[in-house]
């Protein structure tokens, strides 16, 4: 899965979402939370990530600046990326940039990137690289690829042992409130206490392609959205609307007051005590593939074009 880093500086608004055409898996096939294909839309979205950290939103002065005000850079292949269809995202302690592609891992200092492969980095399962998250109290990033999860620590990259399953395909990755890693899989989710995981054996067999943790609510989900106690046992769940039924659920985000959900079908918003439509109609019947919390606007992109909307 791919994410939009929030504090994009664009006033007015609260929500963002990445709307986009189902993608395909390495045979063509649509694979459910699956990294995103085409060059353009990779390249874009390095472009606006690197625009939206070194604004003065995300460093934290609080200032918002219309889009004109902005430079935007673009950086493809020629530039370094080990390939331009982007994947993950997430920015370390040390302020560098960690790029996911389908070809492998880069980590851009503002200058240039160093490339890290399968070949040259054993740890590193796969060059498919589907999630990152950066947790820069620990000087971590932990990395899910297509065939296994690892973690980078103090310049060494770690394996993470699933408990018996070593080309498990991470869907999500996402850090519970005890500080363990919570990692969705199609297989269902695996619970990580230091560099070991196992299965969550209640969930066992329940697809996750996205998850959030917001305020020690926890929150997993693909074909629908369930939401788990502190002991990691569902507490409730959620089917879609029944027009969307067979969908699956790519993204999740909280904007203080609901829930809201990015699904092949449309944007959903959780309105208890059940899922409905997106009050934008564009976005409640077209594919959205990501959304999140924006303090300062919205914003929905798709594989040609960018689209804003503001929370009212």
């Amino acid at each position: 899965m791919a994410r939009l880093v929030p504090g994009f500086p664009v006033a007015g608004g609260a929500l963002s979402a990445l709307e986009t055409r189902p993608s395909k898996d390495r045979t063509g096939g649509r694979t459910p939370g699956a990294p995103f294909a085409g060059s353009t839309l990779g390249t874009l979205a390095v472009a606006l990530v690197v625009l939206a950290l070194a604004s003065p939103a995300v460093a934290g002065t609080g200032a918002v600046r219309a889009l004109h005000e902005y430079t935007m850079r673009t950086w493809r292949q020629l530039q370094g990326l080990p390939q331009s269809s982007i994947t993950a995202l997430a920015q370390d302690a040390h302020g560098f940039l960690w790029v996911g592609t389908q070809k492998g891992l880069a980590r851009f200092d503002g200058v240039r990137f160093h490339i890290f492969t399968h070949d040259s980095i054993p740890a590193l399962a796969d060059n498919w690289i589907t999630a990152l998250v950066s947790r820069p109290q620990l000087g971590e990033v932990w990395i899910g690829t297509l065939s296994g999860l690892c973690v980078y620590h103090e310049g060494v990259f770690i394996r993470v042992d699933l408990g018996g399953e070593p080309r498990t395909s991470i869907r999500d990755l996402a850090e519970l409130p005890d500080g363990r890693m919570l990692a969705g899989t199609l297989e269902g989710p695996f619970v990580v206490t230091g560099r070991r995981g196992a299965q969550i054996d209640s969930l066992r067999g329940e697809p996750v392609t996205a998850s959030l943790v917001v305020d020690r609510r926890i929150w997993i989900a693909g074909r629908k959205l369930i939401e788990l106690d502190q002991t990691l046992l569902a507490k409730r769940s959620l089917e879609l609307p029944d027009a969307r039924r067979g969908g699956w659920i790519d993204g999740l985000a909280y904007d203080g007051k609901r829930l809201w959900l990015a699904t092949d079908h449309g944007l959903l918003r959780l309105q208890s005590p059940q899922l409905e439509p997106s009050p934008w109609a564009r976005l409640a019947s077209t594919p959205v593939r990501a959304v999140c919390h924006d303090r300062h606007g919205a914003l929905c992109r798709n594989t040609s074009s960018i689209r804003m909307f503001h929370a009212r």
